[in-house]
């Protein structure tokens, strides 16, 4: 762009303050030059020049310019466009502006216009110049970016075209590894106990009975293959390919790079069927992860896309394949890190480790180079995980931190990092580990801060004999899980009624529940006073949020009513009345602190005043908990949940924007907890609901907003 030259052609002369005047002049070429139109906007004085060349566009500002956001004159790209063509916004003063007619001559529009065809012929049928103008630049724009974008594809492709081909045997190996999915299609069963199905590995048509259909799954009667069922009027749903296997599948293919260092190749493998039609097993490569001089870039592409991307997270960029992935053995030979700084790093013993990644391995090996006699010894599955040593020397037992006799276990049996975990803090506290002991931590997800509260007075095995007994007693009948946060509140409450928990009546109780329970009616009262200000300076805000809420979620119809609590004294006494531990635990304070959900009184419309269950209520409506005496849920509350509700649709025309955020992000949270759950698949052993799920007992008690309730759209603003 000729900036200096057009800095100098002259403004027009100042106009009324009440119109804003467009002229436009070209400046021929000049040698190497282009060809440039320039359109200048005026007031009472100058404001903007736009700038237009077959190639490039730009904008001047001038010094004082009432249009740009700094004083001084300057260059920038900002388009035509962002300004009105039937007028200008100008400042009439600081935060105030605008819209000014447009005074442009037939001669000026006729430059502008002869110009832009000249170079853009198709934007004949644009009626308005300034729009044409416009335009113009929107090309100039698009070509500049999908220049851009070809310049950078090009250098990936030329990377890419640097990568070595697949060996010769390893679509062979693909297809002998990963069979397809077979498919049972079925008649639907409506009401009959039997009915006709179809496999897809044998392609007969056989007999089904309902109850040899389980999880989905049944085994043809006449090839014994074991196949997914799927009805035969799928189809009609829309997806005539049945179910695909995904992400389920993969592979991943690691090779020395031709231009130094090396590659690691991940590739999806789908199992599609199609109705009426052969099996068909779908081979897509999706990333490649390149590592030479220490640094590594790591390539992608979408789901059937033939171009690479370069990974937005830069050099440096990990990725742990699935648990599931096979690694190809066929380029594991002796010389594939020979010569290399990996050559003692003994990557190769670790093809059968669950959830390998080659180049992960290499990564760690470099700041620990132990990991080589961990995959030497047999010990892979630490090796792939352990992230770090206690000892740089010493016998192989001392640089991990725990006795001869568990790292000869951990040897034999290839025991993985949660077992070695759990052996150094066995090491560490000075007990002998217990292999049922650890087995059952490692079962139920337990970390070692998670008995902070009674470690110091009891062994773990002493911990988790005390659990087990509970549970055989039938004094508790709910999860593991439950019972630990049971227990620490348990020794909270008797901590802050001045018991002695240091002595063993106290903190190992013979009835967990009962101690509990009695814990709560007896904590009550005097301490009521302490307790509130012991909240209170914790979170400040509590007491502030309890107020400002009223106006939004309380209301009431003929049988019951939603009282939201004026501070934390009323919800302390609520949790009293009731006889359950919410005023006893900072959880639920900390979640009104940060707006992440809060605490409501469900109370009978007659009997507002009179305890009757505790709700903790999202942002949004939708119900976490809902608790009454003794910490339970009654037959009685399903007569009130027609009315919870009749209250979430009535709210949700009360929310704002900022309170739909809020919900999405408690959504998020919730999910989370969930997932782990479900992740660690805890179970409730005691009880009417012995064998489920935690998590579905949960997922059961939440009472998410109806969908015919659409927050987003009942944002106030």
């Amino acid at each position: 762009m000729r900036r200096k030259e057009i800095e100098q052609i002259g403004w027009l002369a100042p106009t009324s303050k009440n119109k804003c005047m467009i002229s436009a002049t070209v400046l021929p070429a000049k040698g190497k030059k282009q060809e440039t139109l320039v359109v200048d906007v005026s007031n009472t004085k100058p404001a903007v020049r736009f700038c237009l060349s077959q190639n490039e566009y730009a904008t001047y500002f001038p010094e004082g310019s009432t249009l740009a956001v700094k004083n001084e004159a300057h260059w920038c790209y900002k388009m035509a466009s962002v300004y009105s063509y039937s007028g200008v916004n100008f400042a009439k003063k600081k935060g105030s502006y605008t819209n000014l007619p447009v005074k442009i001559s037939d001669e000026m529009r006729k430059v502008i216009r002869t110009f832009v065809l000249k170079y853009w012929p198709r934007l004949e049928y644009v009626a308005d110049e300034m729009c044409m103008f416009s335009d113009a630049e929107s090309i100039l724009q698009s070509k500049k970016y999908f220049e851009s974008e070809e310049r950078k594809n090009r250098v990936i492709q030329e990377e890419m075209d640097k990568i070595p081909p697949e060996p010769a045997g390893f679509r062979d190996w693909l297809a002998k590894e990963f069979e397809p999915i077979h498919y049972m299609t079925i008649i639907p069963f409506r009401k009959n106990k039997h009915t006709k199905g179809t496999c897809s590995h044998c392609g007969s048509e056989v007999t089904i009975l309902k109850g040899d259909v389980k999880d989905k799954k049944t085994i043809c009667p006449e090839c014994g293959t074991e196949c997914n069922v799927r009805r035969s009027d799928y189809e009609a749903n829309g997806n005539s390919y049945g179910v695909v296997c995904g992400y389920d599948n993969h592979a991943v293919l690691f090779q020395r790079h031709p231009y130094g260092g090396f590659v690691e190749r991940l590739y999806a493998i789908d199992s599609i069927t199609k109705f009426d039609e052969e099996l068909e097993i779908s081979v897509r490569e999706q990333k490649r992860r390149i590592i030479r001089n220490g640094h590594e870039i790591c390539y992608w592409r979408y789901n059937y896309g033939d171009s690479w991307n370069k990974s937005q997270y830069g050099d440096g960029w990990y990725h742990t394949p699935p648990v599931n992935t096979k690694i190809y053995p066929g380029t594991f030979t002796p010389d594939l890190v020979a010569g290399t700084e990996y050559k003692y790093s003994a990557v190769d013993r670790m093809i059968g480790v669950r959830g390998f990644s080659p180049l992960n391995y290499l990564h760690r090996y470099e700041s620990m180079p132990e990991l080589e006699f961990l995959a030497k010894m047999g010990m892979t599955n630490l090796a792939n995980h352990i992230g770090g040593f206690a000892e740089d020397h010493g016998t192989p037992w001392n640089r991990l931190g725990i006795t001869k006799e568990d790292f000869e276990l951990l040897k034999s049996t290839n025991g993985d990092v949660d077992e070695y975990h759990w052996m150094r803090i066995f090491f560490k506290r000075g007990e002998s580990s217990n292999q049922a002991v650890i087995k059952f931590l490692i079962k139920y997800s337990f970390k070692e801060d998670t008995f902070s509260f009674i470690d110091d007075r009891m062994s773990y095995e002493q911990i988790v004999n005390f659990m087990k007994r509970q549970m055989e007693d039938e004094h508790y009948d709910r999860s593991y899980t439950e019972m630990v946060s049971t227990w620490s509140d348990y020794l909270a409450m008797a901590a802050y009624m001045k018991r002695n928990v240091k002595s063993e009546y106290v903190y190992r109780p013979k009835n967990l529940r009962a101690a509990h329970d009695e814990m709560v009616k007896i904590s009550g009262g005097a301490a009521l006073a302490k307790r509130e200000l012991e909240i209170l300076s914790k979170f400040p805000n509590v007491n502030e949020i309890c107020t400002e809420i009223k106006a939004k979620y309380e209301y009431r119809n003929e049988t019951y009513c939603i009282v939201c609590p004026d501070g934390i004294k009323d919800i302390i006494e609520e949790g009293i009345a009731l006889e359950h531990c919410l005023h006893r635990s900072d959880i639920y304070f900390s979640r009104i602190e940060r707006r992440e959900s809060f605490i409501v009184f469900l109370r009978k419309a007659d009997a507002p005043d009179i305890p009757y269950y505790t709700l903790e209520i999202e942002p949004g409506g939708a119900t976490r908990q809902k608790r009454t005496t003794g910490d339970r849920q009654n037959a009685d509350f399903k007569e009130a949940v027609s009315f919870i509700r009749e209250w979430q649709k009535a709210i949700k025309k009360r929310l704002s924007k900022k309170d739909i955020e809020l919900q999405s992000k408690s959504a998020v949270l919730r999910e989370e907890e969930f997932k782990e759950l479900r992740k660690n698949g805890n179970k409730i052993w005691h009880g009417v609901l012995a064998g489920k799920l935690l998590v579905d007992v949960l997922e059961a008690d939440f009472m998410d907003v109806e969908p015919d309730v659409d927050l987003s759209e009942s944002a106030a603003g």
